[in-house]
């Protein structure tokens, strides 16, 4: 299997919402962990300038989020990583006043495809859209859940060591004990196809590639299929297998 060529380079994305609200309300919801929690996601340890929290929006996704700065009324800067893992990037809120209302811009800079760049640009109107309807009516913004799974670890190995790792059906037995893993390497990447017992035959498919990064390589995965299941299971299914996920992920690449 072969190592991506995305056009992965340090890219910025800008994307801005008007909120009919004044400033000092809007910084409250960028700032209190209470208001967070109605438009974004579950903050999980201190959220203090220099202190390093999880954010979980309940489904077994979150960032590992250190707020680096904050000016009142003005901005407010965060790094982050998705599940701890990956490339960290900056994000950065700017407020303004404008009439009677509040301009909220946020700037999101990191290592990213071209792809992967309309991806969030989508996910960041998505979020700014909830912040918006959370700050004018007061009440809660927040999506259940998502339909896929999507993240990546950074390494310096070598992508062949990589494909060896995540090919031996050890590795899936220790990461996804409870599962049943099929797997099926291709030119480009590797399929494994997901079962268990409470699924009803149902089955749920990851696609694992490796791209090449400014830093070293990504191993990135992508997890489909979890509508497939029985409504009754879907959403913790999901939210389990991704938890796992990101504890394979992490020690992957935390192990030397």
């Amino acid at each position: 299997m072969q190592v991506l060529e995305k056009g992965v380079e340090r890219r910025s994305i800008t994307r801005a919402v008007s909120i009919r609200a004044g400033v000092a309300h809007v910084w409250h919801c960028l700032t209190t962990t209470q208001a967070i929690e109605q438009w974004f996601a579950d903050v999980k340890g201190s959220y203090e300038v220099g202190a390093t929290c999880e954010m979980h929006f309940g489904d077994g996704d979150f960032f590992e989020v250190t707020t680096l700065a904050a000016v009142p009324m003005i901005s407010l800067r965060w790094s982050w990583r998705f599940w701890g893992v990956g490339g960290l990037s900056d994000i950065e809120f700017l407020l303004a006043a404008e009439d009677d209302s509040c301009r909220v811009t946020v700037v999101d800079a990191g290592e990213y495809s071209e792809r992967g760049v309309s991806e969030l640009e989508e996910g960041w109107d998505d979020f700014l859209g909830r912040l918006r309807s959370y700050a004018e009516t007061g009440k809660n913004a927040r999506y259940r859940w998502s339909e896929s799974i999507g993240a990546a670890m950074v390494s310096h190995r070598s992508p062949l060591e990589l494909w060896e790792i995540v090919g031996e059906p050890q590795w899936w037995e220790r990461g996804f004990p409870t599962y049943s893993v099929e797997l099926t390497a291709n030119e480009d990447d590797l399929v494994a196809r997901f079962c268990s017992g409470a699924w009803g035959g149902a089955s749920t498919t990851a696609v694992m590639s490796v791209v090449r990064r400014l830093d070293g390589v990504a191993l990135s995965v992508q997890h489909g299929g979890w509508l497939s299941l029985p409504s009754t299971v879907q959403f913790e299914e999901r939210r389990t297998v991704a938890l796992l996920w990101a504890k394979a992920l992490r020690e992957l690449e935390q192990a030397r």
